[in-house]
């Protein structure tokens, strides 16, 4: 497999993460499951289909931002917030370096 600055392997345990974000998502009665688009009902799968792909990629933006900063650590939020809080947060919520943490969410 050609390898390059943009690669990075996944392990089952970032899998099971997104997965259970999913699930979680899913499980928790204040959360709306219609399509945002169309307002469609969506169950178990649909919902897993809408953010499991998508957290798997930021687990590997992640970790390829880490291969490439290796002092750094990268804080993702898997939180499932109330409805009134979700707005327009960054993927990576933090950085960990120097034993410091600097908090995006509020730059």
């Amino acid at each position: 497999m050609l390898k390059n600055d943009l690669y990075c392997s996944l392990q089952f345990e970032d899998f099971k993460k997104a997965f259970e974000f999913g699930t979680k998502y899913y499980l928790d009665p204040e959360k709306i499951t219609t399509g945002r688009t169309t307002a469609e009902p969506r169950g178990l799968g649909a919902i897993l289909d809408s953010f499991t792909i998508g957290k798997i990629v930021e687990i590997g933006v992640k970790k390829i931002l880490e291969q490439k900063n290796p002092k750094k650590q990268y804080l993702l939020d898997f939180d499932i917030k109330k409805n009134y809080l979700v707005k327009n947060d960054p993927d990576v919520i933090g950085v960990y370096e120097n034993g410091l943490i600097k908090n995006l969410t509020y730059f």
